[in-house]
């Protein structure tokens, strides 16, 4: 039973099974480097292959590794041919790199847009 000079081997209910040491996980039966930086939660290879990353809140893969990537509680954040990226909830719009909520008033003749900026980071109203 062999996993490599980075890690243990062990059998569990008859089938190997590697512990491989910190930023090391299991591939095609050995102990393979995987890292994503140190804002992520884990790392593993998709299909064997591919590096994955599971970065923490307020992060995204980027190239296999995990970059500062956030559009505030109204929306997901990723990278897009290196471009960031904020898919937005239904209710809300990308302003400057966040999601915020929009608000369409009509007091008489008038139409003012509103939109209040609710991220983790700041509160305030911009208006149109």
């Amino acid at each position: 039973c062999d996993c490599g000079s980075h890690g243990a081997c062990s059998f569990e209910t008859g089938q190997k099974k590697c512990i491989c040491d910190v930023n090391y996980v299991e591939k095609e039966g050995k102990c393979e480097y995987c890292s994503c930086g140190e804002n992520s939660n884990s790392c593993h290879f998709k299909q064997g292959k591919y590096k994955k990353c599971n970065c923490s809140s307020g992060y995204a893969e980027n190239h296999g590794y995990c970059e500062e990537c956030n559009c505030g509680p109204y929306g997901s954040c990723s990278f897009v041919d290196d471009k960031k990226r904020c898919d937005c909830k239904s209710f809300t719009v990308e302003r400057n790199g966040v999601c915020v909520v929009m608000e369409i008033t009509s007091p008489e003749d008038t139409t003012v847009g509103t939109s209040t900026v609710l991220s983790s980071t700041a509160l305030g109203k911009v208006f149109e």
